[in-house]
Order: C-alpha cells, then sequence, then structure tokens
C-alpha cells in the first residue's frame, strides 16, 4: 500500500505503518507527529477531497494515528509541514476537541455564552443565550453561577454549547460522544 508520501507501507489496517520508509516503528515519525500523518496515514486517494453541503463524514483509525492532528489542521489550529488545506469564503468552522477547554471558574455560566453570542440563530429561529442555556438544562440558578460550580459533565455541555453558539457552518467533533452524557447526546440531535 503507498501512503500519501508515496512510500510503500505494509500497513496493518489503521494507518500505523511498521515498514513505512521514514517513520521508526517504536517512537513514531522522526520528523514529528504532523509527518506522521502524511506518512502513515491512507486515506484512500482522498489527497484533493471536497467536502459538499450537508455532508457528513467520519475519520476512524486507531489511537496515536493521528485523526486528532488532522482535524485540529482543518481547524487550522496545527499547520500541516507540507501541502494546504483550502476553506471555503464562507465557511464558518466549529471545533470540539476532545480536551478539555480552560474556562475561567469565576466567570459566570451565562456570561460565557453572552461573550460568544448575546443571540444565536437555531433552525426554530433566533434565541437568546439564556434560551439556549435553558435548551441544554442549565437551570436560572445554574446561569449565573460561576463556571467552577459546575460539574465535569456540566462543564463539556457548556463547551458544546459554545462552539454551537458561534453559529459555525462546518462542526468538527473529535471523540464527542466519548465526553457527553445521554442527555446532552439527546439535546444536540434536537438543537
Amino acid at each position: 500500500m503507498k501512503s500519501l508520501c508515496g512510500a510503500d507501507c505494509d500497513n496493518c489496517g489503521y494507518g500505523k505503518s511498521r515498514n513505512c520508509k521514514g517513520c521508526n516503528e517504536t517512537k513514531g515519525c522522526p520528523f514529528g507527529k504532523q509527518c506522521f500523518i502524511y506518512q502513515c496515514i491512507d486515506m484512500g486517494g482522498m489527497n484533493n477531497y471536497i467536502v459538499l453541503k450537508n455532508q457528513r463524514l467520519g475519520i476512524i483509525g486507531s489511537n496515536g494515528c493521528g485523526k486528532s492532528t488532522l482535524l485540529k489542521m482543518i481547524a487550522g489550529i496545527v499547520q500541516p509541514d507540507s501541502g494546504t488545506i483550502e476553506i471555503g469564503e464562507t465557511v464558518k468552522i466549529g471545533y470540539f476537541a476532545q480536551e478539555e477547554k480552560h474556562m475561567d471558574d469565576s466567570q459566570r455560566v451565562i456570561d460565557y455564552v453572552k461573550d460568544i453570542a448575546e443571540y444565536i440563530t437555531t433552525k426554530d429561529g433566533r434565541i437568546s443565550a439564556t434560551q439556549l442555556l435553558e435548551r441544554f438544562l442549565f437551570t436560572p440558578d445554574m446561569q449565573y453561577a460561576p463556571i467552577g460550580k459546575l460539574s465535569g459533565g456540566e462543564k463539556r455541555r457548556l463547551y458544546l454549547l459554545g462552539v454551537l453558539a458561534e453559529n459555525a457552518n462546518v462542526l468538527l467533533f473529535d471523540e464527542a460522544g466519548n465526553n457527553l452524557d445521554i442527555p446532552t447526546l439527546t439535546i444536540w440531535k434536537t438543537t
């Protein structure tokens, strides 16, 4: 099998190469993790892939093969070592990372959302930050509490709400299902 760099790989099935030229099997790529993506992930010929409107894509691979780094490249957080990622002029990307996002524990929940947007456009029309918080199970008391009083799950729900409040038209979720509880996933599907 050929990797994106053109080297012949004895591929294990999920992108980690045992015999990729330029990669060391025990230490990964000697040029760093970003290089590892280009040399060891076979994207099935999708070197030039165009994502269409309303299209849903899944990136599947073993742990450590570079899925999160690829999403960070698409989101513009990490720059590729070579090549380009072109984003359309009207595309606004929202990125939900699997890592915990730092939040100011002293900031009130309502202020966290209002700093992103006072009003949010949904499929049902325009709603206020307070209404969106209520949809995401934040009671009025919780909305005026400091973020530091929230549980870990409530902070993840608030982070998701913040990503959705950005009114992005392309959403990138890095293992969101692993980090969100069932009520949050249910709300997310209906929002």
